[in-house]
């Protein structure tokens, strides 16, 4: 049996997944020499706080951990088709097993700020992607695993927001809804090998109870 591992990953793993998913967005920008820059992206409530954030730029907030009760099901040593995470490579013929899983679903918000409409609208194309958060068909690889993921919004939430001059401010912002699936083990992980021989010897049985 191997020893089980805490698996702090489960929650850490998806954050990072999720905000890996959110880089790479490009906006129009005159200033920059190559007309294009990137967003930024933070979580909603970073470990440290960020005392200027220069627009446009992402938030990734992890709403809640819920039960999939559509996806649940009942069984023991059952197969798992991965390397749980925290736990070594096996050999071919060899697989990790537990009792069946509890599907969970991760609920993120993902939200857009901007201070142009040019550049809510280059946000929001690009969060179509298929890469990205499309409303069919979505994924987010946190390895070793493909997640799926369902993603609704985007809801507007732009407001005009208060500056120091006393002239309030456009401020551009979109959220989306995004659903990730992962599983909750509860039993211990064990390494269970594959048969690789079979004895079929024949036994008369009558030489077996005459001796």
């Amino acid at each position: 049996m191997t020893t089980p591992v805490l698996n702090d990953g489960f929650i850490l793993d998806v954050d990072e997944a999720m905000k890996d998913k959110c880089r790479g967005i490009l906006v129009d920008d005159q200033k920059a020499s190559t007309d294009r820059r990137e967003a930024d992206v933070y979580y909603r409530m970073p470990d440290r706080a960020i005392t200027e954030r220069t627009f446009p730029y992402l938030t990734v907030d992890l709403l809640r951990i819920e039960r999939a009760a559509d996806r649940e099901q009942r069984g023991e040593n059952v197969l798992i088709p991965y390397v749980p995470k925290g736990y070594p490579d096996v050999e071919v013929e060899d697989q990790y097993t537990a009792d069946m899983p509890i599907p969970m679903n991760f609920i993120y918000q993902i939200t857009s700020h901007a201070r142009y409409a040019q550049h809510d609208r280059q946000i929001w194309f690009q969060m179509l992607q298929n890469d990205r958060f499309p409303p069919r068909g979505a994924y987010l690889v946190v390895p070793p695993t493909y997640r799926q993921m369902f993603v609704s919004g985007p809801v507007d939430l732009s407001d005009m927001e208060p500056s120091p001059g006393g002239v309030p401010k456009r401020l551009f912002r979109k959220a989306w809804t995004a659903s990730v699936t992962g599983e909750l083990f509860q039993s211990d992980i064990v390494t269970l090998s594959k048969i690789t021989e079979v004895d079929i010897t024949l036994v008369n049985m009558l030489d077996v109870v005459s001796s």
